[in-house]
């Protein structure tokens, strides 16, 4: 099973663990932490979504500026990543966990964090 890891794994982060891949995507299990509160959601994705993702990720790192967007096919999780032009990264987002549960995020992290998790990304994907 391979991990994303958005943030600091013991303080405020998303992680998306691919449990599963075959041709035509992966499957996953999406978490977010902020605080005190916790969510999980189980969902999947294209395959090459993950790919984009980190390449895009690459670009934010470089420019420091700009907004990139995130989601899990069905919903279960959004995320985007606003880059301030000065090296801070803001990420926020909605875990959902149908019928009616949702987990809003927000936190910060630094454009040090950005090329590890494209790694991360890129990995996931193979």
């Amino acid at each position: 099973m391979r991990e994303i890891v958005i943030g600091n794994r013991d303080s405020d982060c998303v992680i998306v663990r691919v449990k599963h891949s075959d041709a035509d995507g992966l499957s996953v299990t999406a978490e977010a932490q902020v605080g005190e509160f916790r969510g999980f959601a189980d969902s999947w994705t294209l395959r090459g979504t993950l790919l984009h993702l980190a390449q895009e990720l690459r670009d934010l790192e470089q420019k420091l500026e700009g907004r990139v967007e995130f989601s899990l096919t069905d919903g279960e999780l959004d995320c985007e990543f606003v880059g301030d032009g000065k090296g801070h990264i803001r990420i926020a987002g909605t875990l959902r966990r149908y019928p009616n549960t949702e987990l809003k995020f927000e936190f910060a992290i630094d454009q040090t964090y950005l090329g590890p998790i494209a790694r991360e990304l890129e990995a996931a994907e193979r």
